[in-house]
C-alpha cells in the first residue's frame, strides 16, 4: 500500500506503587483516528477553516477554493485569475478588454466576466468597436520570432465566432492602432524599414472594407513622399508612428516623431494621396511626442509630454487647453464637451497618477481621481471613465487592474484585478493574501478581488484579526506592517533581521520568524520590537502560539521546542528529525506538525506524542498545510493533489 496509518502513544510519565506493589500500567492509547480524503485539488498548500468552511490555496488558475464541511458539498472556486488587462473600451453596457491573447467582456460592476475570443498567441493590445462588434488583434503564423504578422479579428459583442477581417504582411514590427468608420477598418503598422523605394516597406496606414476584400495603403513607408528619395547608394529609414489614429468619413489623422527634436500631426484622405501637415512642432526634446489622440466632428485633441492640446481638423492655431503640465500626460478620452486624461510619472515603485478633466474649450483642470498606482490608458462611455493600473511596475510588484468611476469621480471601483495566489488569512467577511508586493482582498459574499495595499518589497506572510491585516516583508530586513481590512493608511509596526518567515498574532502582539533563527514580537498598535526567542539552534521552519507559549519547529535540529510568551528558555518537547518543510500549529492543548513524511501531534506538556498519519506525499521544496475544526485535523499533500483529514483530532 502507498500509505500507512500509524497509531501509537508514547507515555512519558509512569506511576509507581510506593507500598511495594507492582507498577501501574500506562493508560491505554486513545482510539485510532479515521483518515479520509476530503477532496482533490492541483497542488494544494495552505489551509484555513473559518465558520465550518474549509478554504485552501492550490496551483490552478482559480487558486482559492472553499468547501462547506457540513457534508455533501462540492468545492467552489472563489475567483478566476486573469492576466494583466492591456487595453479597454466601453459602449455603456459593458466594458471590453484585452489580456494576452484573449478578449473579454465584463459587466460595468465587474461581477461577471465572459471570454469572447482567443487568439493563438499575444499581440499588441489595440482595439476598436462599432455598434455591434469589437475589433482586436491576434498574432498570425509568420516566418519570424517574435511574431511579425497580425490578424484583425471581428467579434460580435454578444458573443459568437470571430471573423478575420485582414491579415498583415510579414515584417510588421508593431501594430500601433485601429479605427473603424464609414464601412472600413483602418490600422497603423510600425515598421522602421529600411524603406523600399516604392514605399511598400516600413510604417504604414492601411484600410480594408468591413465586407472583406483586399487591403489598400493609405500612407506608405515613405509617408506618401514626405520622406525624399535617398542619394544613390543609401536606403532611408521609414517614419515613426506615435499617438494612434483618428478616422472620420473623409480623413485619417495621425502623428509621427523623429525622437530627436520634433513631432508632426497630419491628415490624409481616406483613399490616400498627399499628406497635409497640420502641425510641425519643434520641441528639442526626444521624449516630447503625441501620446494619445481623440476628436469630435471638427477638432482634434491630443496629449504630448507636457500639454493637452487641440486644433481644428482643417488646421490652424493650436490651443493649449490646460496649461503646461509638470507630470506627463499619457492618454486622453472625450465625453461630450469634456476631456479626461491620465497624468503619471514613470516608472518606479510608488508612482502615483491622477485623472484630470477640462472642457474642450480649455480652462482650469479638475482632479477626478488621485493616488492611482502606475495608471496608463483611459477610455470612456457616456457615464464613466475606465483606466488601467499596473504596467511594468505592476508586473514586478504584483498588481494590474481595470478600474472605473463616474465622470464626476464618484463610485470608483475595481472591475478586474490580476491576482495570483499566495499565503493567506481569513476572517468572517473575506480572505486576504499576499501577491508579490501587494495584499489583496476577496469578499466571501462575492465580487472580484480588490488590492488593498502595496508594500515596499515582497510579502512573505499575512495574518488578520478582522480589524487589520498584518504582514511581514521579506528583504534585507523583515519589516512588519498593518492596514485596515478595507484598505487605508499603512502602519509600520517594527522591523528585525531578514529574511522573513511566518507571521502570527494574538490579542496584543504580532510575532514573526526573522533571520530563520529568532521569533520577534511587537505590539499590534506599534512600539519597540523585541526578540522573544533566539537564536534558535539549527534554525527554524515555523512557529505557533497558544495562550501561554510559543512552539517552534527546528530545521537542522529536528526538534519541536517551546518557550513561554512571557519570556524564558527553550524546552525540547519532541525530536521528529530534521525537515526544512515542517509546518506547525497549536490547537486544543496540542501541538501538531506536518512534514515530508508524517502528520503527528504532541500534548503541550510534551508527555504524549501521537503519530496520526504516515506516508505523506511531499518533497523537500513544498510546504503542506494544517488546519482544524472542532472535530478533525486537515492537511494537504502537495505532491498527491489531495486534502485529507483525521477524526478525531
Amino acid at each position: 500500500m502507498r500509505k500507512l496509518l500509524l497509531y501509537a502513544a508514547i507515555p512519558a510519565v509512569f506511576a509507581c506503587s510506593h507500598d511495594g506493589g507492582a507498577g501501574l500500567n500506562p493508560p491505554p492509547p486513545p482510539p485510532a483516528p479515521t483518515v479520509a480524503t476530503v477532496t482533490r485539488a492541483p497542488g494544494p498548500s495552505q489551509l484555513v477553516v473559518q465558520n465550518d468552511i474549509l478554504y485552501w490555496l492550490d496551483s490552478s488558475s482559480a487558486p482559492f477554493k472553499r468547501l462547506s464541511l457540513a457534508g455533501g458539498a462540492t468545492p467552489v472556486a472563489l475567483f478566476q485569475s486573469f492576466s494583466a488587462p492591456e487595453n479597454e473600451l466601453s459602449d455603456g453596457s459593458y466594458v471590453y478588454w484585452v489580456s494576452g491573447a484573449r478578449l473579454f467582456r465584463s459587466t460595468l460592476d465587474g461581477t461577471i466576466t465572459t471570454r469572447l475570443d482567443s487568439a493563438d498567441s499575444p499581440a499588441p493590445a489595440v482595439m476598436a468597436m462599432d455598434t455591434n462588434n469589437i475589433y482586436w488583434v491576434g498574432a498570425a503564423p509568420s516566418s519570424c520570432s517574435p511574431p511579425c504578422r497580425w490578424s484583425i479579428r471581428r467579434v460580435p459583442k454578444t458573443g459568437g465566432a470571430a471573423t478575420t477581417v485582414a491579415t498583415t504582411a510579414d515584417a510588421v514590427v508593431d501594430f500601433m492602432a485601429l479605427a473603424v468608420t464609414g464601412g472600413y477598418v483602418f490600422w497603423e503598422e510600425g515598421g522602421v524599414g529600411p524603406a523600399a523605394a516604392d514605399g511598400s516597406v516600413g510604417s504604414k496606414i492601411l484600410k480594408v472594407s468591413l465586407a472583406g476584400g483586399t487591403a489598400t495603403t493609405v500612407v506608405d513607408g515613405l509617408e506618401n513622399g514626405l520622406i525624399p528619395p535617398p542619394s544613390p547608394g543609401f536606403i532611408p529609414a521609414s517614419w515613426h508612428p506615435r499617438g494612434g489614429i483618428v478616422a472620420d468619413t473623409d480623413s485619417v489623422y495621425f502623428a509621427d516623431a523623429d525622437f530627436f527634436q520634433s513631432y508632426r500631426v497630419m491628415s490624409v484622405a481616406v483613399n490616400g494621396g498627399p499628406i497635409n501637415i497640420l502641425l510641425a512642432d519643434t520641441t528639442y526634446d526626444m521624449n516630447d511626442f503625441v501620446r494619445s489622440m481623440t476628436s469630435d466632428a471638427t477638432t482634434l485633441y491630443w496629449v504630448d509630454l507636457n500639454q493637452v492640446r487641440s486644433m481644428a481638423k482643417t488646421g490652424g492655431p493650436v490651443t493649449n487647453l490646460a496649461g503646461p503640465r509638470t507630470i506627463p500626460p499619457w492618454s486622453v478620452t472625450r465625453v461630450g464637451s469634456n476631456l479626461y486624461w491620465i497624468e503619471a510619472p514613470c516608472c518606479a515603485h510608488g508612482d502615483r497618477g491622477k485623472i484630470y478633466t477640462v472642457p474642450i474649450s480649455g480652462g482650469t483642470p479638475v482632479i477626478r481621481q488621485d493616488s492611482l498606482d502606475s495608471p496608463s490608458s483611459i477610455a470612456s462611455d457616456a457615464g464613466h471613465v475606465f483606466w488601467l493600473e499596473g504596467g511594468a511596475i505592476g508586473a514586478i510588484e504584483g498588481f494590474a487592474s481595470l478600474r472605473s468611476s463616474a465622470l464626476g469621480g464618484g463610485n470608483a471601483r475595481t472591475l478586474i484585478e490580476s491576482a495570483a495566489g499566495g499565503p493567506f488569512a481569513a476572517d468572517a467577511n473575506a480572505i486576504y493574501w499576499a501577491d508579490k508586493w501587494t495584499i489583496k482582498r476577496l469578499p466571501l459574499a462575492g465580487g472580484p478581488p480588490q488590492r488593498i495595499v502595496t508594500g515596499d518589497f515582497y510579502i512573505q506572510d499575512v495574518a488578520t484579526d478582522g480589524v487589520n491585516v498584518y504582514w511581514v516583508e521579506n528583504g534585507p530586513f523583515s519589516v512588519v506592517r498593518s492596514v485596515p481590512v478595507n484598505g487605508g493608511a499603512i502602519t509600520t509596526l517594527g522591523a528585525g533581521p531578514g529574511p522573513a518567515g511566518r507571521i502570527r498574532i494574538d490579542g496584543t502582539y504580532v510575532y514573526w520568524l526573522a533571520h530563520d533563527d529568532e521569533i520577534d514580537r511587537v505590539p499590534k498598535v506599534g512600539g519597540t520590537p523585541i526578540r522573544l526567542v533566539g537564536p534558535i539552534p539549527g534554525l527554524a521552519t515555523d512557529f505557533a502560539l497558544d495562550a501561554n507559549n510559543v512552539y517552534i519547529s527546528g530545521w537542522d535540529s529536528g526538534t519541536i521546542w517551546k518557550a513561554p510568551l512571557a519570556g524564558g528558555t527553550l524546552t525540547s518537547l519532541a525530536s521528529p528529525g530534521p525537515d526544512q518543510t515542517r509546518r506547525i500549529e497549536a490547537d486544543g492543548g496540542k501541538v501538531y506538525w506536518i512534514d515530508q513524511r508524517d502528520v503527528a501531534s504532541l500534548t503541550a506538556d510534551g508527555h504524549t506524542q501521537v503519530p496520526i498519519y504516515g506516508g505523506v506525499l511531499s518533497d523537500p521544496f513544498s510546504h503542506n498545510g494544517l488546519a482544524f475544526d472542532s472535530h478533525s485535523v486537515f492537511w494537504t499533500e502537495v505532491a498527491d493533489d489531495a486534502i485529507l483529514k483525521a477524526t478525531p483530532k
